[in-house]
């Protein structure tokens, strides 16, 4: 996976951080789920793709086997 890849990935989530930790604490307090729909809309407000979020988690866990 290139680099810039993996910055654009790492930006996003540092700037979906708060939207996500808002989710997961309204989740809490309601002893629930967060919907994935809920992480898709975010995730896609901020140019973050759930496919290559996923493929560059799994190199990344196969990486330190």
């Amino acid at each position: 996976m290139p680099v810039s890849e993996l910055v654009t990935i790492l930006l996003g989530l540092l700037q979906a951080a708060p939207a996500l930790v808002n989710e997961i604490t309204a989740a809490q307090a309601t002893g629930g789920v967060v919907p994935a729909a809920n992480i898709t809309a975010i995730f896609s407000k901020y140019g973050i793709d759930r496919a290559v979020l996923s493929a560059a988690i799994a190199n990344a866990a196969a990486a330190g086997k």
